[in-house]
């Protein structure tokens, strides 16, 4: 039974206590002889609650009221608890031969020794494994060749029929999102759904119900099924080994695959996607590339920190990278908006690579806020700079608030902020 925390999870603080990297317990749990594979599935009702909160969790059975005096389900922090609790029991063997994902739980063997694995965790009730060659940890199947996707999660792609509503569009892409890292190319298999969704998303509701699935999404879901019904199969990198990283860049999307290399073959590691998206659409060729190596980079953080790694590109990123000037934008935009009792104005300051000055202003003629003010300042400076084809721009803002909305730091919530930031990006 779970009882709806709803009201209860909004008046409660976060606990930061950081969770471990599915992906990280993933590879270390792959490429062992043997495995053990446990669940503690009733391990949140071993925990009990503090005395002073118990009443907190009450509810109504009929006309009585009862609360937990053991950890419940559906608990704001209740994972996070737990997960501190199985941290502090295995301490000494998590990273050396056992991982630990909340109630999930893997020991790597290569002697088989059940009966002292099912002594130690004799204290919880358990069900489990012990000493399998391979099977299922995390949503993922694990074994000494490495990581393979849940068959039940292909049958279920393979299975679906054609989608007769947006709704189904997005029950489809959240699906293939849970595969992403075993797809090659994932963005760009399912740039026709995202379309239909953006443009669901665009439209008012009078027009929302007409759903349009063309050839370009029939293909698409053809292929998408096709590449599922052989998926790749996913290696573990190896202390200290060099790996390699191939970039994929298409108009609309960008991709890339980590690889090591065994003998005389390749074996990818992790696939990752991007959906390019407003200003990104038109970037040169080698823009996107380096665009992609720095996705690459803050998502293979992991292997880039203890690997050495080579990039494999037909692009000339180490030149260009080499030489500052190349990378950092030669033009210079300062912009101010200000508003008074006499109306309001704002202000263009724009410097080229050749030091040339620009000096331009605009006076508002309708009431506007210092904000709305920087806004059309901001708004003038780019259009200036688009009107010299200038490819790159550094703005200075002396208004945070401008800064932080058009760098998406803070969210916009007025909807006239909104309406400026719409129009910035449309710019940029």
């Amino acid at each position: 039974m779970c009882i709806d925390y709803t009201n209860l999870n909004q008046a409660c603080p976060k606990d930061c206590y950081p969770m471990p990297s599915i992906d990280k317990l993933v590879e270390a749990a792959s490429r062992n002889d043997r495995l053990s594979l446990l669940d503690a599935y009733f391990g949140y009702h071993q925990m009990p609650m503090a005395l002073e909160d118990e009443e907190k969790t009450s509810f109504y059975a009929g006309d009585e009221i009862y609360w937990y005096v053991m950890m419940s389900f559906g608990l704001k922090n209740a994972s996070a608890t737990y997960q501190k609790m199985v941290i502090i029991i295995f301490r000494a063997k998590i990273g050396r031969n056992l991982e630990v994902y909340v109630d999930d739980i893997v020991k790597e063997q290569n002697a088989v020794k059940p009966n002292q694995m099912y002594l130690r965790c004799g204290v919880w009730e358990i069900s489990g494994i012990f000493g399998v060659e391979f099977g299922k940890f995390l949503g993922f199947m694990v074994s000494q060749r490495g990581i393979e996707i849940n068959p039940e999660k292909i049958k279920v792609i393979a299975k679906m029929e054609l989608p007769k509503s947006v709704k189904d569009i997005q029950r489809l892409t959240r699906r293939v999102v849970a595969l992403r890292r075993f797809i090659s190319k994932s963005a760009d298999k399912c740039l026709p759904f995202f379309k239909i969704m953006r443009s669901a998303a665009q439209k008012d509701e009078s027009s929302k119900q007409k759903f349009e699935w063309n050839q370009e999404c029939q293909a698409a879901f053809d292929e998408l099924k096709s590449y599922l019904s052989s998926p790749p199969l996913l290696t573990k990198a190896m202390d200290g080994e060099i790996l390699y990283l191939y970039l994929g860049i298409s108009d609309e999307a960008i991709s890339s695959v980590l690889v090591r290399e065994e003998g005389k073959h390749q074996q990818p590691i992790y696939y990752i996607n991007s959906v390019l998206h407003r200003a990104e659409l038109r970037y040169l060729t080698i823009e996107k590339t380096a665009l992609g190596v720095v996705t690459s980079a803050t998502k293979f953080r992991p292997y880039f920190q203890s690997h050495p790694i080579i990039i494999l590109t037909d692009q000339p990123l180490q030149q260009i990278l080499q030489k500052p000037k190349c990378s950092e934008s030669d033009w210079t935009l300062y912009v101010d908006g200000a508003s008074g009792s006499k109306g309001a104005g704002a202000g263009v300051f724009l410097i080229g690579p050749d030091r040339h000055q620009s000096e331009h202003a605009l006076k508002v003629n309708f009431d506007a806020t210092n904000n709305m003010a920087e806004y059309g300042a901001l708004l003038l400076g780019l259009q200036l700079a688009l009107e010299l084809k200038v490819m790159a721009i550094e703005v200075y803002s002396d208004s945070h608030l401008v800064v932080n909305q058009v760098n998406s730091i803070c969210k916009v919530v007025d909807p006239v902020m909104m309406t400026y930031v719409a129009l910035v990006a449309d710019l940029k």
